[in-house]
């Protein structure tokens, strides 16, 4: 059981909604902007699936979420 349930406080407070809203919005943005790119770069290099972006993306947005999440709790 989590500590400060123990303790009679709740388990999510006003703190951590603003860091994970925080944080979602900062790993959607970044996707978002990757995917731009990708689309605009992906004609370039012929031998890049896009399953491989697709699977990039996805793998960048939750290696940022992770990131922004350790920032903005630690801030």
């Amino acid at each position: 059981m989590h500590e400060s349930v123990r303790k009679g406080l709740p388990l999510d407070d006003e703190r951590s909604r603003n860091i994970m809203q925080k944080t979602a919005s900062t790993s959607f943005y970044v996707s978002l902007y990757l995917v731009l790119f990708a689309s605009w770069f992906i004609d370039e290099f012929p031998s890049i699936r896009p399953s491989l972006v697709t699977n990039l993306t996805v793998g960048v947005m939750a290696a940022v979420f992770g990131i922004s999440y350790l920032f903005y709790r630690n801030s």
